[in-house]
């Protein structure tokens, strides 16, 4: 117990990043930026769909993932709170760490309907650094899948304070990249005539049979005869399935972080 730094609570979160797409693909996305699954890709570990999270468009994340790890660190008092995140690339299935978020303000939604006790809990970053995939490897396997915090392991505090320091020594920051990126294919995702355009480009493309996106789509289009992923990737961002788009009509209510 006396061995845990408590100058800093930090939670370490896991979030799904998408595939590698062909260089000269339509979306121009940076393959070293580990973009977390906007594509809609069912995750080979639990066989759903996670896409949300983290907020990279606006440097946020909320309790609508990973609920209990959100309201964990909510509730401490310390004066820096810090969220690192973990990704899984998914074609080797190698482990990285791939930045932070300093928490600068704590705030709530008042909703009941996202299963959250009527309320959504959220931070806003004050400070944050992003990296490029495979810049720290992480090969730890004594942390699970699920989130880990700081403050009741010794061992643990260690690992994600030393995780932390790593980060803050690589002097790049591509935390902008990833909000630019992010801002465009989403913007892009909701304009039906660009993802028309997308769609007529990828019936073109000399890389078809290596591009993960075009095989996922082929075995959508399978069970789904009268639709794809196209059509299916415009309709959940433009409807209230994409959380962000009921949460932004929401006054944030501003608490205290402590």
């Amino acid at each position: 117990m006396f061995d845990i730094n408590f100058d800093r609570d930090i939670v370490l979160f896991n979030y799904y990043s998408t595939k590698i797409f062909p260089n000269d693909c339509f979306l121009e996305i940076s393959n070293e930026l580990a973009h977390r699954n906007l594509f809609l890709f069912k995750c080979s570990s639990d066989g759903k769909i996670h896409f949300e999270f983290p907020m990279f468009e606006n440097h946020s994340y909320n309790s609508i993932c990973n609920r209990r790890g959100v309201r964990s660190l909510f509730k401490r008092k310390s004066k820096e709170k810090y969220i690192i995140f973990r990704s899984q690339d998914q074609n080797s299935r190698h482990r990285y760490i791939i930045g932070y978020y300093k928490i600068s303000k704590c705030y709530y939604q008042e909703t009941k309907i996202f299963n959250n006790d009527g309320f959504v809990l959220g931070f806003e970053s004050a400070e944050r650094q992003l990296l490029k995939r495979k810049q720290i490897v992480f090969k730890d396997k004594s942390f699970g899948i699920g989130y880990n915090v700081s403050w009741n392991n010794s061992d643990i505090n260690s690992k994600l304070n030393s995780f932390l320091d790593k980060i803050k020594d690589i002097e790049e920051d591509f935390s902008s990249s990833y909000q630019n990126e992010t801002n465009h294919l989403i913007s892009l995702f909701k304009d039906k005539s660009k993802m028309n355009e997308w769609k007529n480009y990828c019936k073109t493309c000399n890389n078809s049979g290596k591009c993960y996106f075009h095989q996922y789509n082929k075995r959508y289009i399978q069970k789904n005869p009268k639709s794809d992923i196209y059509g299916l990737i415009n309709y959940v961002y433009t409807t209230n399935i994409y959380s962000k788009n009921i949460l932004d009509e929401i006054p944030k209510r501003y608490v205290r972080c402590y």
